[in-house]
């Protein structure tokens, strides 16, 4: 068993800034969205997610991708810093020991 696999469930994305890529960002609780969506308009394909996390909610309005509402409905609530850093951590003790 490789170290990658025995750490890999234990790291989060924290975001900071939200300069981190709306598809390609594991959400807490909800993974990335790149393998939820079907068709994902090519306009879209730049979002960050503070393009579409503003003010405390999310704005899909702003979008010519559909987001369906069973993921809409799963999608987290965030906290955007605009001084920190979007940055991957680890928040699991090591499964052995």
């Amino acid at each position: 068993m490789k170290a990658r696999d025995i750490l890999k469930g234990g790291f989060s994305i924290r975001i900071g800034s939200g300069e981190s890529s709306f598809w390609f960002t594991p959400l807490p609780g909800s993974g990335s969205l790149l393998h939820k969506i079907d068709n994902i308009h090519e306009r879209d394909l730049d979002l960050r997610v503070s393009d579409v996390f503003v003010d405390g909610s999310w704005h899909f309005d702003i979008m010519t991708t559909t987001i369906p509402e069973d993921i809409h409905n799963h999608l987290p609530g965030i906290f955007i810093n605009p001084i920190l850093m979007d940055t991957y951590i680890y928040f699991q003790g090591l499964p052995f020991g």
